[in-house]
């Protein structure tokens, strides 16, 4: 299976690392990649962090020209999310489904804002859209789904969906200011420079969209949500809750008629109040099963990577 690549930061390079040595990988990043190359020189030019363009066959070229005339079997979006438009990584699916290439993806953007017309895309040209590295990083969600509860009826989904906020909301049980814990979170490198979509909802609510297009058909776009963050909670709040035996937590919930991201405060029996630190989970609530709760890392280069090679893997045995 031939795969190209784009995005070589940090889920790019673990994903070049958990690759088998036989391999045909093309990674691109913004401005250009190789292509034909043994796939131990991409190897060790991502343990040794060294940039992509240090290889000697780098080229310069528009990725999305790479998906319009590249050989390959399956694009892997690795590329920055963007949900301000979702580009250009829509414009990087649709080729590569015009094409019949399937497409396997951490990128959140396409899918929050148009599921529903990628997957029509994908299925109109006998392609395959995979994503399970989009939603808690390396814990399994729509896998879990598919293969092991499709007989238990499921009816709702609620998760925390955003390692950054819930790490700063442990601290604050801690005894941490708010914007302590944030300097804290953006020191550990949970937070980027601009950390709204984490702090205002914006990264919990694109994975809450997801959820509800893949696992209730719904038809929901990001661009329509109005998703709520942790901005506005003090110290005094978190301390007020814990003496009363709740805990603040960032809570996505979704099922075949809602969405939402917000902010509430939940007993400590509740099977998301203990997960703690930067860690994602979710509890999918059944007819027949009753709840099943799944915890792990949301984020980071190799749990992520494990959930796109997964996807890969999954694709090779249906080939």
């Amino acid at each position: 299976m031939r795969l190209l690549v784009l995005g070589f930061g940090t889920v790019g390079r673990a994903l070049v690392s958990l690759l088998p040595p036989q391999s045909e990988v093309s990674i691109f990043s913004s401005k250009g990649g190789v292509s034909e190359v043994p796939l131990k020189a991409i190897q060790d030019a991502a343990t040794g962090q060294k940039r992509l363009d240090a290889l000697p066959e780098f080229r310069i070229q528009n990725p999305l020209e790479a998906v319009q005339t590249l050989d390959f079997d399956v694009l892997v979006d690795l590329s920055p999310t963007n949900l301000a438009t979702a580009e250009p990584s829509l414009a990087y699916w649709r080729t590569a489904f015009e094409r019949g290439k399937s497409v396997v993806t951490a990128n959140k953007g396409p899918l929050a804002f148009q599921y529903r017309n990628m997957k029509e895309l994908a299925e109109q040209n006998q392609a395959e859209l995979r994503f399970e590295a989009t939603v808690a990083g390396g814990t399994p969600v729509f896998s879990l789904a598919r293969h092991c509860l499709a007989g238990a009826g499921l009816q709702r989904v609620e998760g925390i969906l955003n390692g950054s906020t819930n790490f700063i909301l442990t601290l604050m049980e801690q005894g941490e200011s708010f914007d302590s814990a944030v300097s804290f979170a953006r020191e550990k490198g949970y937070l980027e420079a601009d950390a709204r979509n984490d702090l205002e909802g914006g990264d919990a609510m694109a994975k809450a969209v997801i959820l509800a297009n893949a696992l209730f058909d719904q038809d929901v776009r990001y661009a329509d949500t109005r998703p709520e963050g942790i901005m506005g909670v003090t110290l005094e709040d978190v301390v007020t809750a814990r003496k009363d035996g709740q805990r603040y937590k960032l809570i996505a919930s979704v099922d075949a008629q809602q969405v939402s991201v917000s902010l509430q405060k939940v007993p400590y029996t509740h099977p998301l109040a203990n997960i703690g630190d930067a860690w994602n989970a979710l509890s999918f609530h059944t007819k027949n099963a009753d709840a099943i709760t799944v915890s792990g890392r949301g984020a980071g280069g190799l749990p992520t990577a494990s959930s796109v090679l997964n996807d890969l893997l999954e694709l090779q045995r249906i080939r």
